[in-house]
């Protein structure tokens, strides 16, 4: 006796469902599988709408840190001293240009005066407005004492300023001075270190020293 039993393997809604026949031979049972039919896999294979995005992730691990850079550019060069330098005769009586370090000329002349003894006189001129602050110490061979001076001095742009003048006191003598004085206008500050001589004994003058601007 031949029993077929006929099981629903999947039901799908609206459509034919695949089946399995089990047919049963009194001792073997055979299991005969009948295709789907084409609307069944259609409508299995139709894609959802798109979910909702996922929250954001956590920030991952730092990095590691990456190779050294090269050597940058060289930058320019800062602010240096002005060497001044000044040696001239008795004889020369004329106004000499000695150096001039941003808006500041320092000059200088070597003269006689009426008794015929050297004379060194130091001038400053600005090329904007500025203020002088300075202090000297005077001596000289036949006093043999200091004489200590403090004092400011306006500049005016452009204009000659007699700061300090030293005279040999007689023949065949000599008075000097050390000086410090700061200059300043709108745009810098610059120091100024100064030895000056009046030098009969030799019927000369020297200014030497720096002018070193600050920025």
């Amino acid at each position: 006796m031949v029993v077929a039993v006929v099981a629903l393997a999947f039901a799908i809604v609206g459509t034919a469902a695949a089946t399995q026949v089990l047919v049963k031979h009194d001792k073997t049972t055979v299991v005969v599988e009948r295709p789907r039919s084409p609307a069944a896999t259609a409508s299995k294979s139709k894609r959802g709408p798109a979910g909702p995005q996922g929250a954001q992730g956590p920030p991952g691990a730092v990095g590691a840190q990456g190779p050294q850079g090269g050597q940058g550019q060289i930058g320019p060069q800062g602010p240096s001293a002005l060497k001044l330098d000044f040696g001239r005769t008795e004889f020369d009586n004329t106004l000499r240009t000695i150096g001039t370090q941003n808006e500041l000329t320092v000059k200088a002349t070597c003269t006689e005066d009426a008794s015929n003894f050297a004379r060194v006189t130091l001038t400053l001129n600005s090329s904007i407005p500025a203020v002088l602050n300075y202090v000297t110490a005077v001596d000289d061979s036949v006093a043999n004492t200091t004489v200590v001076h403090n004092a400011n001095l306006g500049l005016a742009a452009g204009t000659d300023a007699s700061v300090i003048t030293l005279t040999a006191p007689a023949d065949g003598e000599l008075q000097r001075a050390n000086m410090f004085a700061t200059y300043e206008n709108f745009n810098r500050v610059i120091t100024l270190n100064l030895f000056l001589i009046a030098n009969d004994i030799t019927s000369s003058c020297q200014v030497q020293g720096t002018a070193v601007p600050a920025s």
